[in-house]
This record gives C-alpha cells, sequence and structure tokens, in this order.
C-alpha cells in the first residue's frame, strides 16, 4: 500500500507543479497559460541534452535546462500574451494553445517521436524503503521539490514587493498601473520564472517520465483539475490538490484498474465544481452584476 502511496505523491507533486504554474501566470495577469505543460516537456528534453548528449554534471544540467526554457517562456510572453493583455477579449486562450502547439511540433522535429532515456543524474535511481513501502529516491526529491517550491512561491507572492504587485495587477490592472506598476514587466517577469522553475524540474520528472513529446498533454489535464481543487488563486491550494489526485489515481489504478483513472479524474472535478467551485483554499468574490 505505501509503495502506491509514494508513487501517487509522485505523480501528484507533477500535477501540483503544473498547477502552480498555471497558478502563478493567471494571478498575475488574468490569464490561462496552456502552453505551461510543454515547458516541463522542454525541460525533461534540455536534460536529455545536457545529460546523455553532452554529459555535462549535474549543476550544468540544471542550469542549462533552466536558461533554456526560461528563454522560450519569455519569448511565448512577447509573442502570445503580452501583445494581448488589455483587449478584453481573451485572444490569449488560443495564442498559448498556439504556442503549445509550435513547442511539440519543433520538439518532435528536433527529437523525434520515440522516448528517450533520461538517466538520473548519470546513473539508475535508487530503491528505498520508507515505512514499509518502496520507492525511488528521484521520486521523494521530485516530492520534497515540489512542496518547497510551492511554498517559496506563497510566500513569495505575499511578503515581496514583487509579489504583492503581481497581486495588485490581477485585482485592478489600471489601478496598479496608476500606482506605477510596469504591468507590461511584471507580466513578463512572472512568465520568465515559471519557465525557470518549469527547467528546473526536468531533469528531475525526466527519469520517470522519459523524455518524450506527449508528456505535456499527458499532465495538463491533471494539473487543471488540481488547480480547480485547491482553488486558483491559492499556491498551497495546487500542491494540496495535485497531492490528492495523484493519491487518488494511484489508489484507483491498483485497485480499479487504469481505466478509470480518467473517470476518477473527472468526477472529483465535478464534485468539487458542484459543491466548492472556487476550490477548498481559493476565496469567493462578490461582483457587481
Amino acid at each position: 500500500m505505501m509503495t502506491t502511496v509514494y508513487s501517487g505523491l509522485a505523480t501528484g507533486a507533477v500535477f501540483a507543479l503544473v498547477a502552480l504554474g498555471f497558478s502563478v501566470v493567471f494571478t498575475t495577469t488574468g490569464i490561462f497559460n496552456f502552453a505551461h505543460p510543454q515547458f516541463i516537456m522542454l525541460g525533461t528534453f534540455f536534460a536529455y541534452v545536457g545529460e546523455v548528449t553532452l554529459k555535462l554534471p549535474p549543476v550544468a544540467v540544471f542550469a542549462l535546462c533552466i536558461a533554456c526554457v526560461g528563454a522560450v517562456a519569455l519569448v511565448c510572453e512577447k509573442v502570445a500574451i503580452g501583445p494581448l493583455q488589455g483587449t478584453g477579449i481573451h485572444s490569449e486562450l488560443i495564442t498559448t494553445v498556439g504556442v503549445a502547439t509550435v513547442i511539440v511540433g519543433v520538439a518532435e522535429v528536433v527529437w523525434g517521436y520515440q522516448p528517450l532515456t533520461v538517466p538520473f543524474f548519470g546513473g539508475s535511481s535508487s530503491i528505498v524503503t520508507v515505512l514499509g513501502g518502496r520507492t525511488d529516491v528521484d521520486e521523494l526529491v521530485l516530492i520534497g521539490v515540489a512542496v518547497v517550491l510551492v511554498l517559496a512561491t506563497h510566500f513569495w507572492s505575499k511578503k515581496t514587493l514583487f509579489g504583492l504587485a503581481s497581486l495588485a495587477i490581477a485585482e485592478n490592472r489600471d489601478a496598479a498601473m496608476l500606482r506605477g506598476v510596469n504591468s507590461r514587466r511584471y507580466s513578463a517577469g512572472v512568465m520568465l520564472f515559471t519557465g525557470f522553475f518549469a527547467g528546473m524540474i526536468g531533469p528531475l520528472l525526466a527519469p520517470q517520465t522519459y523524455a518524450v513529446t506527449t508528456l505535456g498533454s499527458s499532465i495538463i489535464v491533471g494539473g487543471f483539475v488540481a488547480l480547480v481543487i485547491g482553488g486558483f488563486e491559492s499556491k498551497i491550494g495546487a500542491l494540496v490538490g495535485g497531492l490528492f489526485l495523484g493519491l487518488v489515481q494511484a489508489i484507483i489504478g491498483r485497485y480499479m484498474g487504469e481505466q478509470y483513472e480518467m473517470l476518477a479524474i473527472f468526477g472529483i472535478l465535478l464534485v468539487v465544481l458542484l459543491i466548492r467551485p472556487q476550490g477548498l483554499l481559493g476565496s469567493s468574490r462578490a461582483r457587481t452584476v
């Protein structure tokens, strides 16, 4: 049972990181960035390039992934998000889907369709036994990184000037700009930030999922449902929703069969939307109609 729990928590950590990327961009810009899962997919391929092709040390591999994925995220903001902000027609939903499609296409041209094996920092990951359950070290590291990143992002958004300015932009863009906040600069900074941590988890995720172009599409649904469960504006909620969803998926897959996993995910989504549409840790807002 504990082995299933660890596997579910590792999957949930991935969902939580996807949900965190969605939440950070949405909170600051009011835009749902459908390209974020593809940033994570790119991180696994750059990890392959760093570890297998160039045989770089771990620090250099992380630096390569962070720099390259961050640059792609910044280009995405400049091309698909920034020019359309404030238009009120939500064209960004379409343009970010377009960017995601382009990223997948380029990755298929460069690296092909077949999954590429990425070792855990040059070797096979060790199997450890914790509380009677067996798990890989890379799974434990991934869970730990997800927790640290979510907590760090939560405190960043609440305690730092950049984070508070981002919340002000999300609350009222015009008022924030009148106060001297450069909304375009903050939007670009947030996209760069999400690109950085998407690249950071590439070397940690690749040993489990391989570097494959279908990775983004396989985690986007889980990330979105995790975000809905936790609440769109809650960073802690993204973690709670992701880990909960990963555990449910693992337990359903083991005891009922993998064919019921997606059914369980959408069932949870429906229940949350009916009972608490703002999410478990989200807050309700009054609005004038």
